[in-house]
């Protein structure tokens, strides 16, 4: 890469101010070092959106019973019920 001039009267850089020496620090970790990750396993059984997805499609299955019952009873139009 190309480098840039210096403008005249400027402050030399603070690489080479002062004969200070950088020194980089490595962020990884050394190879024999590992982290652990703690386990965690699914509970066993069905979960909330299942438990909600059965009892939604039970009350949808009641209802249209329900509404079968009520048009052959009254009407005598229902599909099961007459």
């Amino acid at each position: 890469m190309a480098r840039s001039r210096s403008r005249r009267g400027a402050a030399p850089s603070r690489s080479k101010a002062a004969g200070r020496q950088t020194r980089a620090v490595s962020r990884k970790q050394p190879a024999g070092a590992t982290t652990e990750a703690e386990v965690v396993e699914d509970a066993e059984g069905m979960g909330m959106e299942g438990a909600v997805a059965i009892i939604t499609a039970l009350m949808l299955f009641a209802g249209c019973l329900f509404l079968d019952y009520e048009l052959g009873s009254h009407y005598g139009a229902g599909m099961f019920f007459k």
